[in-house]
């Protein structure tokens, strides 16, 4: 084994992985924890991210460390993820050689064909949604991201509020379907009418991954044929191929350049949702070699080493559920 020892870290809205990786590929360990995006308070950042590292056999030696973050495509962002990330790592005696921080959606990139330096784009749907299109650590086109409030089409918040508004038309008559999706969204919240969801909906919107948590009931809902989640399913794919489009285009990708799909909808939703992308769309679109994480510490390893990585992964260890 060579002395690099890679720290890798992908860090979202709706929960946090990590992994310890030497310089032959080897992963040493795995780790798994709540949310971490960097949008969060600089105390509560640097906590949820020491109670992710105290997971891991960190080392005392100095790392080499790859972080996405969500809520790093701006400067103050990143800096408040870099220095968080530094106090998490002191608090468990590690430190960091070199630190590189970057977005969630970056490392994802990295894992559509982790170790090669060719043009890829990454659909990600998740709590959010967005894509990246490009070269990996190189030039790339963004679209979508925008939050919640101005955007992230198609991902798991969009398809809980829309769900949550599916509640007020079957209240009220207006429902196309027949009550079902109202029903399951209700009961998922536990709340038992229209009237109580008006109530809870302010601290909903300020709870993103309780929302987004919705979208697995709709996705369930859709494949037992439901009309009304079916509907909502298909718009969701639309709005994701927008997405995915304007990136590629932008980044003027080929056309047989791949999509990873990434993402906690595309984890859980047993093709559903990449059912409803449009023929033309989905064709490119295939899962992630390996995770974001993986992907963010094979940015830092020899060709040899992602290969290991690569084969690894693919052969389902024990390890393999903490970061999927």
């Amino acid at each position: 084994m060579r002395w690099v020892l890679v720290l890798a870290v992908d860090a979202g809205g709706s929960g946090t992985r990590a992994a310890l990786v030497d310089g032959d590929g080897t992963v040493l360990g795995t780790a798994r924890a709540g949310p971490a995006q960097a949008t969060l308070p600089p105390a509560t950042l640097a906590a949820a991210l020491t109670a992710l590292l105290g997971r891991l056999p960190v080392p005392d030696s100095p790392l080499t460390t790859v972080a996405g973050f969500a809520g790093a495509g701006r400067p103050e962002g990143a800096l408040r993820a870099e220095r968080a990330l530094r106090a998490a790592l002191s608090a468990v005696g590690g430190s960091a050689q070199t630190l590189r921080v970057t977005t969630d959606a970056h490392i994802a990139l990295w894992a559509v064909a982790p170790g090669t330096p060719a043009a890829a784009a990454v659909l990600i749907a998740g709590t959010g949604s967005m894509a990246l299109a490009g070269m990996p650590g190189g030039p790339v086109a963004r679209a979508g991201g925008w939050g919640r409030y101005l955007g992230d089409e198609g991902g798991g918040f969009w398809m809980g509020r829309r769900a949550m508004e599916a509640v007020g038309r079957q209240a009220d008559g207006r429902s196309q379907g027949g009550g079902a999706l109202a029903g399951a969204t209700l009961a998922a919240l536990g709340l038992p009418d229209a009237h109580a969801l008006t109530l809870a909906a302010p601290h909903l919107w300020a709870d993103p991954a309780r929302v987004a948590a919705l979208a697995p009931v709709v996705l369930d809902l859709a494949r037992s044929g439901d009309p009304e989640a079916s509907e909502l399913v298909a718009q969701a794919g639309g709005a994701l191929a927008d997405i995915l489009v304007a990136a590629r285009r932008a980044a003027h990708l080929a056309p047989d350049a791949p999509t990873g799909l990434a993402g906690g909808l595309w984890r859980g939703a047993d093709d559903t949702l990449r059912a409803a992308l449009p023929a033309g769309v989905a064709a490119t679109c295939r899962p992630l070699r390996v995770p974001p994480v993986l992907g963010a510490a094979c940015s830092a390893l020899s060709p040899a080493a992602v290969a290991a990585v690569v084969r690894a992964w693919a052969a389902a260890p024990a390890w393999a559920a903490t970061l999927a």
